[in-house]
């Protein structure tokens, strides 16, 4: 619509800023425009600081879904600096990595003859109504459950890291463990509420995840985040595999390959309605080693009796990974193939293939072997994470990455104290900066406990071929 109005500067007092004021926008049906774009600044000398934004769409607006005064939350940089990815985080909200406030607000649709683009102050009687719906308060509360079970792949060997979680101004944290064999086992559970007005999922705001490196300065200790809309975890009992993005305004993790992932559960439910539909104690922390309720949940009656908890079996397993063959990687060299291989890691240990000269769809059946792998079969939390890679191979120079993904062994093709053939999986391949496949590689595992490890040399001597 190429219309910008403004507010009035008001002065923030105890963390509130009250403008009371209507912004009136012409607009037509069909819009132009597919969105109203907010943005939130703090005016300053010489030039104004961008607090951060938020989008509403021109349909819902018509549609009416903001007709009734709501909480919008707005999304930008986690440090407050001018240009280049502090700005395009602060202008574009959807890709913000710190929530920075919220404003109460409503939109409306009027049909008049001649719209006016103005702002307005409030009228008298409905700036009443706000004020009697501010000391009724946000009556829905929502709780949202998390276990946080471990960590992988993260940036630095030996190194201490936390998880954080906040959605709003609520803030939880972990404690701080080093990093053990690339990974951290933190079997912790953790407990956030949140207050809105309405009891409408939609609503509800993004919940982060952060990796905390504790021996940076404050404001750089979050280095890598990922944002999840709440709702995605109403009334979830499923382990969530998370994949973390490097923080570019903290600049301390620059690929993608080194930001982690977190294996963990979060369950939202509304705290009053649903209790009797979320997950049963005992299911929602099965699980892990060295379970602990942490002291921030012990108000909490809903977490008091932990008696119900079996902590899990870790056993000593090895695991033969059959890497059969891949189909449609990208090309690498100058004559449009490439020179293939696979790497699997687990636990800070790395096993290769062989190298597959000039082309795209690589053929090895090899085997990688990895022993003494601690996991509890029958519980899935407790299964390891592989990280797939494949690289060009070059003599000379760095080997050039064709793809990576990361395998969980339950859902991959296994077989577990058994040498006959099982069905094998097909697991794509990812760029770091790109969504869209990058080829695919084709395994699958064989497991075997300590009374049958004997089994595995028959996986050595049997053929286990699938041919293009």
């Amino acid at each position: 619509m190429g219309i910008k109005r403004k507010t009035k500067v008001v002065e923030m007092k105890n963390e509130i800023v009250e403008w009371n004021q209507i912004v009136d926008i012409p607009a037509t049906m069909p819009a132009v425009s597919q969105k109203v774009c907010f943005v939130v600044y703090d005016e300053d000398v010489g030039k104004d600081d961008i607090v951060g934004s938020f989008e509403l769409k021109i349909d819902d607006i018509y549609n009416g879904h903001y007709n009734d005064l709501t909480y919008i939350d707005i999304y930008g940089s986690p440090i407050n600096k001018r240009g280049g990815v502090y700005d395009q985080m602060n202008y574009n909200a959807e890709i913000g990595s710190r929530w920075n406030g919220r404003i109460l607000m409503k939109c409306t649709v009027t049909d008049v003859d001649s719209p006016i683009a103005r702002v307005r102050n409030i009228p008298k009687e409905e700036e009443n109504l706000i004020e009697e719906l501010k000391k009724k308060g946000r009556e829905n509360v929502w709780s949202v459950w998390i276990r946080i079970i471990s960590a992988y792949f993260l940036p630095e060997k030996d190194k201490e890291y936390a998880i954080k979680i906040s959605i709003q101004d609520n803030v939880v944290k972990t404690r701080s463990q080093r990093v053990v064999d690339g990974k951290i086992d933190f079997n912790e559970t953790l407990k956030l509420q949140l207050r809105t007005f309405g009891d409408h999922l939609m609503t509800l705001p993004d919940l982060y995840l952060y990796l905390v490196d504790v021996n940076q300065k404050a404001e750089k200790q979050n280095i890598c985040f990922q944002r999840i809309k709440a709702s995605s975890f109403h009334l979830n009992n499923d382990i969530c595999i998370i994949k973390l993005l490097p923080d570019p305004c903290i600049g301390k993790v620059k690929t993608m390959r080194k930001s982690g992932i977190i294996k963990c559960k979060i369950c939202l439910y509304h705290s009053m309605n649903e209790l009797s539909m979320i997950p049963k104690e005992r299911d929602f922390l099965s699980g892990g080693r060295n379970f602990e309720v942490l002291k921030t949940l012990s108000e909490n009656t809903f977490f008091e009796d932990s008696s119900s908890y079996v902590e899990a079996e870790l056993k000593k397993y090895t695991i033969i990974a059959i890497v059969y063959m891949s189909k449609g990687l990208i090309s690498a060299e100058s004559n449009g193939t490439s020179d293939p291989f696979v790497k699997l890691t687990l636990d800070g240990k790395e096993k290769s293939t062989s190298v597959k000269n000039n082309t795209m769809n690589g053929v090895w059946n090899e085997k990688l072997e990895f022993k003494d792998v601690l996991m509890d079969f029958n519980d899935r939390s407790t299964w390891p994470i592989f990280k797939l890679n494949v690289f060009d191979y070059n003599q000379l120079k760095s080997n050039v990455p064709l793809g990576y993904n990361y395998v969980w062994l339950c859902n991959a093709g296994y077989a577990i104290n058994d040498t006959k053939l099982c069905q094998p999986k097909w697991h794509n391949l990812f760029l770091p900066k790109s969504n869209k496949r990058q080829g695919q590689i084709l395994l699958s595992f064989y497991i075997f406990d300590e009374m049958n490890k004997n089994l595995k040399n028959q996986i050595y001597q049997q053929k286990y071929l699938f041919e293009c």
